[in-house]
Protein backbone atom coordinates (compact mmCIF):
# COMPACT_ATOMS: atom_id res chain seq x y z
CA UNK A 1 0.00 0.00 0.00
CA UNK A 2 1.46 3.66 -0.71
CA UNK A 3 -0.92 5.77 0.32
CA UNK A 4 -1.70 9.52 -0.72
CA UNK A 5 0.05 12.36 0.22
CA UNK A 6 -2.17 13.40 3.28
CA UNK A 7 -4.11 10.24 3.74
CA UNK A 8 -5.89 8.91 6.14
CA UNK A 9 -4.58 5.74 7.75
CA UNK A 10 -6.10 4.10 10.59
CA UNK A 11 -3.58 1.54 12.30
CA UNK A 12 -5.02 -0.63 15.29
CA UNK A 13 -2.62 -1.59 17.14
CA UNK A 14 0.33 0.27 18.83
CA UNK A 15 2.73 -1.58 19.52
CA UNK A 16 6.27 -2.24 17.57
CA UNK A 17 4.60 -2.85 14.31
CA UNK A 18 2.28 -0.43 14.61
CA UNK A 19 4.60 2.06 15.49
CA UNK A 20 6.63 1.44 12.38
CA UNK A 21 3.86 1.20 10.28
CA UNK A 22 2.87 4.50 11.45
CA UNK A 23 6.41 6.02 11.51
CA UNK A 24 7.44 5.09 8.03
CA UNK A 25 3.55 6.48 6.89
CA UNK A 26 4.02 9.25 8.41
CA UNK A 27 7.34 10.12 7.19
CA UNK A 28 5.84 9.50 3.25
CA UNK A 29 3.54 12.39 3.82
CA UNK A 30 -0.28 10.31 5.04
CA UNK A 31 -2.07 11.01 8.19
CA UNK A 32 -1.77 7.70 10.53
CA UNK A 33 -3.68 7.03 13.43
CA UNK A 34 -2.94 4.74 15.80
CA UNK A 35 -5.73 3.12 17.96
CA UNK A 36 -4.74 0.92 21.19
CA UNK A 37 -6.75 -1.08 23.51
CA UNK A 38 -4.58 -0.85 26.18
CA UNK A 39 -2.35 1.86 28.11
CA UNK A 40 1.44 1.15 26.95
CA UNK A 41 3.09 -1.26 24.67
CA UNK A 42 1.72 -4.35 24.23
CA UNK A 43 2.39 -7.90 25.58
CA UNK A 44 4.40 -9.08 22.54
CA UNK A 45 6.86 -6.14 22.38
CA UNK A 46 7.16 -6.34 26.27
CA UNK A 47 8.63 -9.99 26.13
CA UNK A 48 10.19 -9.79 22.62
CA UNK A 49 14.09 -10.56 23.41
CA UNK A 50 14.94 -8.21 20.30
CA UNK A 51 16.77 -10.94 18.55
CA UNK A 52 16.82 -10.50 14.87
CA UNK A 53 18.07 -13.78 13.08
CA UNK A 54 18.69 -13.97 9.50
CA UNK A 55 17.03 -17.44 8.36
CA UNK A 56 13.52 -16.73 10.41
CA UNK A 57 10.94 -18.07 7.98
CA UNK A 58 12.79 -20.70 5.97
CA UNK A 59 12.22 -19.68 2.09
CA UNK A 60 9.17 -18.23 1.96
CA UNK A 61 8.27 -14.82 1.20
CA UNK A 62 8.26 -13.49 5.14
CA UNK A 63 11.40 -15.26 5.26
CA UNK A 64 13.10 -13.52 2.63
CA UNK A 65 11.22 -10.20 3.94
CA UNK A 66 13.18 -10.94 7.24
CA UNK A 67 16.47 -11.64 5.69
CA UNK A 68 16.21 -8.43 3.54
CA UNK A 69 15.05 -6.48 6.07
CA UNK A 70 18.33 -6.45 7.94
CA UNK A 71 20.41 -3.61 6.10
CA UNK A 72 17.13 -1.54 7.40
CA UNK A 73 17.72 -1.74 11.08
CA UNK A 74 21.48 -0.14 11.63
CA UNK A 75 20.28 2.91 9.31
CA UNK A 76 16.96 2.90 11.00
CA UNK A 77 18.62 3.43 14.65
CA UNK A 78 20.92 5.98 13.37
CA UNK A 79 17.70 7.88 11.60
CA UNK A 80 16.37 7.39 15.25
CA UNK A 81 18.65 8.77 17.27
CA UNK A 82 19.16 11.64 15.24
CA UNK A 83 15.43 12.90 15.64
CA UNK A 84 14.76 11.57 18.91
CA UNK A 85 17.98 11.24 21.03
CA UNK A 86 17.24 7.46 22.01
CA UNK A 87 19.64 4.61 21.43
CA UNK A 88 17.19 1.85 20.46
CA UNK A 89 20.12 -0.28 21.56
CA UNK A 90 20.77 -1.96 17.93
CA UNK A 91 24.23 -4.24 18.03
CA UNK A 92 25.29 -6.69 15.35
CA UNK A 93 26.70 -8.83 17.54
CA UNK A 94 26.26 -12.65 15.54
CA UNK A 95 24.55 -15.78 16.96
CA UNK A 96 25.52 -19.37 16.95
CA UNK A 97 23.14 -22.12 16.56
CA UNK A 98 24.59 -25.42 18.35
CA UNK A 99 24.65 -29.22 18.00
CA UNK A 100 24.75 -32.03 21.13
CA UNK A 101 22.44 -34.51 19.25
CA UNK A 102 21.45 -36.13 16.19
CA UNK A 103 18.08 -34.38 16.03
CA UNK A 104 20.29 -31.19 16.59
CA UNK A 105 22.45 -32.22 13.89
CA UNK A 106 19.66 -32.60 11.17
CA UNK A 107 18.17 -29.13 12.28
CA UNK A 108 21.69 -27.33 11.79
CA UNK A 109 22.31 -28.98 8.38
CA UNK A 110 18.99 -27.80 7.31
CA UNK A 111 19.97 -24.39 8.52
CA UNK A 112 23.60 -24.29 7.24
CA UNK A 113 21.92 -25.39 3.45
CA UNK A 114 19.03 -22.94 3.43
CA UNK A 115 21.39 -20.13 4.32
CA UNK A 116 23.52 -20.90 1.76
CA UNK A 117 21.12 -21.04 -0.93
CA UNK A 118 19.47 -17.87 0.55
CA UNK A 119 23.13 -15.72 0.48
CA UNK A 120 23.40 -15.84 4.15
CA UNK A 121 26.59 -15.49 5.76
CA UNK A 122 27.09 -18.06 8.22
CA UNK A 123 30.10 -20.07 9.09
CA UNK A 124 30.46 -23.46 9.96
CA UNK A 125 32.30 -24.31 13.61
CA UNK A 126 33.78 -27.00 15.18
CA UNK A 127 33.16 -27.77 18.70
CA UNK A 128 36.68 -26.15 19.73
CA UNK A 129 35.99 -23.25 17.76
CA UNK A 130 32.10 -22.46 19.08
CA UNK A 131 33.94 -22.56 22.65
CA UNK A 132 36.67 -20.29 21.52
CA UNK A 133 34.20 -17.48 20.77
CA UNK A 134 32.17 -18.30 24.16
CA UNK A 135 33.88 -20.33 26.58
CA UNK A 136 31.64 -21.51 28.79
CA UNK A 137 29.99 -24.09 26.22
CA UNK A 138 29.71 -27.51 27.48
CA UNK A 139 31.82 -30.11 25.91
CA UNK A 140 28.60 -31.92 24.60
CA UNK A 141 28.56 -29.17 22.06
CA UNK A 142 30.18 -31.20 18.96
CA UNK A 143 29.83 -28.14 16.20
CA UNK A 144 27.96 -25.11 15.32
CA UNK A 145 27.12 -22.26 13.41
CA UNK A 146 27.80 -19.03 13.15
CA UNK A 147 25.44 -16.46 12.30
CA UNK A 148 27.82 -13.31 12.16
CA UNK A 149 25.34 -10.54 11.17
CA UNK A 150 22.62 -11.85 13.29
CA UNK A 151 21.54 -8.34 15.69
CA UNK A 152 19.70 -7.46 18.72
CA UNK A 153 17.94 -5.13 19.81
CA UNK A 154 15.71 -3.13 22.51
CA UNK A 155 12.31 -3.79 21.70
CA UNK A 156 11.26 -1.20 24.18
CA UNK A 157 13.42 1.42 23.16
CA UNK A 158 12.63 0.68 19.41
CA UNK A 159 9.08 1.28 20.14
CA UNK A 160 9.35 4.23 22.16
CA UNK A 161 11.71 5.70 19.50
CA UNK A 162 8.96 4.72 16.34
CA UNK A 163 6.27 6.20 18.40
CA UNK A 164 8.08 9.67 19.41
CA UNK A 165 9.20 9.84 15.94
CA UNK A 166 5.63 9.27 14.24
CA UNK A 167 4.28 11.78 16.70
CA UNK A 168 6.79 14.59 15.36
CA UNK A 169 6.06 13.55 11.97
CA UNK A 170 2.51 14.20 12.12
CA UNK A 171 1.19 10.93 13.22
CA UNK A 172 -1.52 10.47 16.45
CA UNK A 173 -2.03 8.08 19.15
CA UNK A 174 -5.09 7.23 20.89
CA UNK A 175 -5.54 5.02 23.98
CA UNK A 176 -8.06 2.89 25.02
CA UNK A 177 -9.90 2.33 21.85
CA UNK A 178 -10.36 -1.03 20.41
CA UNK A 179 -12.02 -1.92 17.13
CA UNK A 180 -14.80 -3.77 16.66
CA UNK A 181 -15.44 -4.56 13.32
CA UNK A 182 -15.53 -2.89 9.83
CA UNK A 183 -19.14 -0.73 8.97
CA UNK A 184 -18.55 0.06 5.97
CA UNK A 185 -15.72 -0.67 3.26
CA UNK A 186 -15.79 0.78 -0.50
CA UNK A 187 -14.19 3.31 -2.61
CA UNK A 188 -14.67 6.35 -0.36
CA UNK A 189 -12.60 4.89 2.12
CA UNK A 190 -13.49 2.64 5.14
CA UNK A 191 -15.90 3.35 8.65
CA UNK A 192 -15.12 1.39 11.77
CA UNK A 193 -17.13 0.93 14.81
CA UNK A 194 -14.56 1.14 18.06
CA UNK A 195 -15.21 1.34 21.50
CA UNK A 196 -15.57 4.59 21.33
CA UNK A 197 -17.56 5.20 18.38
CA UNK A 198 -17.33 5.35 14.54
CA UNK A 199 -13.68 6.69 12.79
CA UNK A 200 -13.50 6.91 9.03
CA UNK A 201 -10.26 6.76 7.06
CA UNK A 202 -9.01 6.12 3.42
CA UNK A 203 -6.90 2.67 4.89
CA UNK A 204 -7.29 0.94 7.34
CA UNK A 205 -3.71 -1.51 8.50
CA UNK A 206 -4.59 -4.08 11.07
CA UNK A 207 -1.31 -4.62 12.90
CA UNK A 208 -2.81 -5.43 16.52
CA UNK A 209 -2.01 -9.16 16.16
CA UNK A 210 -2.90 -12.37 14.44
CA UNK A 211 -5.48 -12.69 17.43
CA UNK A 212 -8.68 -11.26 15.56
CA UNK A 213 -11.58 -13.10 17.48
CA UNK A 214 -12.89 -10.16 18.85
CA UNK A 215 -13.12 -8.70 15.28
CA UNK A 216 -16.01 -9.09 12.81
CA UNK A 217 -14.09 -8.61 10.15
CA UNK A 218 -12.48 -12.11 10.46
CA UNK A 219 -15.68 -14.23 11.04
CA UNK A 220 -14.13 -16.64 12.97
CA UNK A 221 -11.64 -17.22 16.02
CA UNK A 222 -8.24 -17.29 15.02
CA UNK A 223 -5.66 -19.16 16.94
CA UNK A 224 -2.78 -16.47 18.32
CA UNK A 225 0.70 -18.20 16.93
CA UNK A 226 3.16 -18.88 19.49
CA UNK A 227 6.34 -17.45 18.89
CA UNK A 228 9.36 -19.89 18.14
CA UNK A 229 11.52 -20.50 21.84
CA UNK A 230 15.05 -20.02 20.65
CA UNK A 231 18.10 -19.69 23.13
CA UNK A 232 20.98 -17.52 20.90
CA UNK A 233 23.87 -16.46 21.58
CA UNK A 234 25.61 -12.58 21.24
CA UNK A 235 28.79 -11.43 22.10
CA UNK A 236 29.19 -8.29 24.08
CA UNK A 237 32.14 -6.78 24.74
CA UNK A 238 34.11 -9.86 23.87
CA UNK A 239 31.88 -11.60 26.59
CA UNK A 240 28.55 -13.39 25.59
CA UNK A 241 24.99 -12.60 26.86
CA UNK A 242 22.26 -15.45 25.93
CA UNK A 243 18.59 -14.30 25.14
CA UNK A 244 15.75 -17.21 25.95
CA UNK A 245 12.55 -17.69 26.06
CA UNK A 246 11.34 -20.80 28.08
CA UNK A 247 9.88 -21.93 31.58
CA UNK A 248 11.66 -23.75 33.84
CA UNK A 249 8.65 -25.84 34.32
CA UNK A 250 8.88 -27.12 31.18
CA UNK A 251 12.81 -27.98 31.10
CA UNK A 252 13.66 -28.24 35.39
CA UNK A 253 17.52 -29.60 34.10
CA UNK A 254 18.20 -27.00 31.56
CA UNK A 255 16.95 -24.67 34.32
CA UNK A 256 19.72 -26.41 36.80
CA UNK A 257 22.28 -26.19 33.70
CA UNK A 258 21.02 -22.50 33.29
CA UNK A 259 24.34 -20.36 32.22
CA UNK A 260 26.31 -23.60 31.37
CA UNK A 261 24.60 -25.35 28.61
CA UNK A 262 22.58 -25.12 25.68
CA UNK A 263 20.55 -27.45 23.99
CA UNK A 264 18.29 -29.12 21.72
CA UNK A 265 19.27 -27.25 17.97
CA UNK A 266 19.91 -23.86 20.32
CA UNK A 267 16.25 -23.78 22.33
CA UNK A 268 15.90 -24.81 25.86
Amino acid sequence: MTPAIGARVLVVGAGIVGRSIAYYLSRAGARPLLIEAREGPSDASRASLGVLTHFSGGQSVYGLFIRDSHAVHGPLADELFEETGIDVGWRSLGGLDLVVDREDEAFVEAQWDQGRVRGVPVERLSGADVRRIEPSLANEVRWGLYFPEDQRVSPMKLGQALLEGALAHGAQIEYGERLLCIAESGEGGVVVETSKGRRSADHVVLASSVDCSACSICGRSSARASSARRARLFRRGGTASRAASWRTSDHPQCARDHGRRYRRRGRF
